[in-house]
């Protein structure tokens, strides 16, 4: 069986060209933990922020970035949703929506971390994009099982919402891992 494949070249010549910090006023300093989609339910738009929630009370200069289409195309209700759970928590600061975005395979140059909590987020595309690109991939598995991540090895999979929030903290406090878990991911992809 043959899923969605990924041109890794692509990923492998893309540049930083700081859209994230020159668009939406991201710092030098900022860790950034992106998720790829349209905000809706289905992508698992309400739980990222709820993930966001939990590390934003232990770590500081972190930006959750949502890339993809957000209010106007995606899904109101679960948009409507969030922006009352970010205003509820306080986090408003520390969540960017950017809208569709072109350009994934230079933004992704940006981004420390991405986080897949939508279920079964293992298998789509955007963790392929992610791992090609050498960023490392944490993905809410309920099952703990995924063909595309070996957790702890190319990725992580996470059963929850709080276990996936702990793995971020576990990964922003030790940047190495960090590291590893890229290139470990990227060399599993290509």
């Amino acid at each position: 069986l043959v899923y969605n494949g990924v041109s890794v070249d692509i990923f492998n010549n893309a540049k930083n060209k700081s859209i994230l910090k020159n668009q939406f006023n991201t710092k030098q300093t900022d860790k950034i933990i992106a998720a790829i989609g349209y905000v809706s339910h289905i992508k698992g738009a309400v739980e990222f922020v709820e993930v966001a929630n939990l590390v934003i009370k232990q770590i500081n200069n972190v930006k959750f970035v949502f890339i993809g289409f957000s209010h106007d195309s995606g899904d109101p209700d679960c948009m409507n949703l969030c922006n009352s759970l970010i205003e509820k928590y306080k986090i408003k600061n520390s969540i960017i929506y950017t809208g569709y975005q072109s350009d994934i395979h230079n933004i992704l140059q940006e981004v420390d971390i991405l986080v897949q909590t939508m279920p079964n987020g293992s298998w789509s595309r955007v963790v392929l994009e992610a791992m090609a690109s050498g960023v490392p991939v944490i993905a809410i598995e309920k099952d703990m099982k995924s063909e595309f991540i070996e957790h702890e090895k190319t990725g992580i999979l996470a059963k929850d919402i709080k276990t996936c929030a702990d793995e971020i903290i576990n990964l922003l406090i030790n940047p190495n891992k960090i590291k590893i878990l890229g290139n470990s991911g990227k060399n599993h992809v290509i």
